[in-house]
């Protein structure tokens, strides 16, 4: 193929600028329609939640029930005993900059894991970590703390595949609890 005709290139390049812009135009209306979305679910998710408090233990039979999102990441062996000391398990939408952030937060009682307490970890969209309420581990639990779904919640942890991977499965439980029981 000989070279390019000028005014084809410049055509097509002015089509590509326009595309960009287009697409461009979609992201930020529909990253709009996110923001509206999670404004109006939130507080029915806080009804919901307050509703779900009454039932003991709901959080922990959630996490390990067969059709939990969080199966495919649970230590078969440690996390079961974790999430056994398991209160409370929220996920909870911000909005900074025009980005939805999420904050997960997880509460135990005490427990031979973990220390008794509200641990949390909250992400932008591009998984950057915005403020960590870590994880206090238990001495001579060294393996759970690098084995465990719930290293999500520890400084250590740096992997992006991971953390995202957990974020949208957190996400995925707290938004429909009732589908880990079906």
């Amino acid at each position: 193929m000989s070279s390019i005709p000028v005014d084809v290139l410049n055509a097509v390049t002015q089509c590509n600028e326009k595309v960009t812009a287009v697409e461009k135009e979609i992201e930020e209306f529909t990253n709009q329609v996110r923001i509206d979305f999670r404004s109006k679910i939130e507080p029915l998710f806080d009804k919901r939640h307050l509703e779900l408090e009454k039932i003991e233990g709901f959080w922990g039979s959630a996490f390990v029930a067969v059709e939990s999102p969080l199966m495919g990441l649970l230590n078969g062996t440690i996390d079961p005993k974790i999430v056994r000391a398991l209160t409370d398990f929220r996920v909870k939408t911000s909005v900074r900059d025009g980005s939805i952030c999420r904050c997960v937060s997880v509460t135990f009682r005490p427990n031979m894991f973990v220390k008794e307490g509200t641990f949390s970890r909250e992400l932008d969209p591009s998984v950057n970590t915005l403020s960590l309420q870590p994880i206090l581990w238990k001495p001579g639990t060294e393996k759970a703390r690098t084995d465990s779904l719930f290293r999500f919640f520890s400084p250590e942890c740096k992997d992006i595949e991971f953390l995202e991977r957990a974020l949208t499965e957190f996400d995925e439980l707290f938004q429909n609890p009732l589908l880990a029981f079906e």
